[in-house]
């Protein structure tokens, strides 16, 4: 269903985004599994794999699923009632008295159904947006619990790896540009891993992982982590 699949182009929304990790707030201890780097380091976060993954939990698929079910039922009532005033017109001659009639039927009920399904679409896509924001509040405390830990500086939303060499549109190559605001250097580190071990979600496997921009992990995890107050 078209409004359902709109509502994850969700790509544009976190371009560039970074986070600061304020310097007093850098003592915490770091884990034994991570060597600690200097506090002045600099850290990014796939923000785009991580929020397509969370998303495809279940704390937030069901809710978008049950919602998108709702409206395609509804839909569906309409347009079955708009093909048995469609059959009723096929057999009624446009001498018959009803013959008008049954026509500002059907073309009411027609316009009703186009309305439902714009509205259903623009309800979709703010749900869509609604946990998109959610996500990204949640990815945001998780950098920032990571960062200060690693002894991190500064915390950006940015991929590390380069874009690929499939064609794609103007639109589609300035998106992936623009999402890598880090080139990269000596104190750079990748703290997706660990962000997704702090969010308790699963390793995604190699096909998500080379397709993460599009698709999100494969084997998404059976729950969310609570929003951050």
């Amino acid at each position: 269903m078209s409004f359902v699949e709109r509502t994850f182009i969700y790509v544009g929304l976190v371009l560039a985004l970074c986070l600061a990790v304020a310097a007093s707030n850098l003592g915490t201890k770091a884990h034994a599994s991570a060597p600690a780097a200097s506090a002045d380091s600099v850290g990014v976060v796939n923000v785009v794999a991580l929020a397509q993954q969370l998303l495809e939990t279940e704390a937030y698929s069901e809710v978008r699923n049950a919602r998108a079910g709702e409206l395609t039922t509804q839909l569906e009532g309409l347009n079955g009632q708009l093909q048995q005033i469609a059959q009723r017109l096929q057999l009624t001659g446009q001498n018959d008295p009803n013959f008008q009639q049954s026509v500002n039927e059907y073309r009411q009920l027609q316009s009703q159904l186009q309305q439902a399904s714009a509205e259903g679409r623009v309800e979709m896509e703010m749900l869509g947006s609604k946990q998109l924001v959610e996500t990204y509040r949640i990815i945001r405390q998780a950098s920032i619990d990571v960062a200060k830990r690693e002894h991190v500086g500064v915390v950006f939303a940015s991929h590390m790896e380069a874009p690929d060499d499939k064609d794609r549109s103007l639109n589609d190559a300035e998106h992936e540009i623009f999402a890598r605001p880090v080139l990269g250097g000596e104190a750079v580190r990748d703290l997706t891993d660990l962000v997704r071990t702090e969010l308790g979600l699963p390793e995604p496997t190699p096909e998500a992982a080379g397709g993460a921009d599009a698709t999100g992990a494969d084997a998404p995890a059976s729950d969310a982590p609570a929003q951050p107050k």
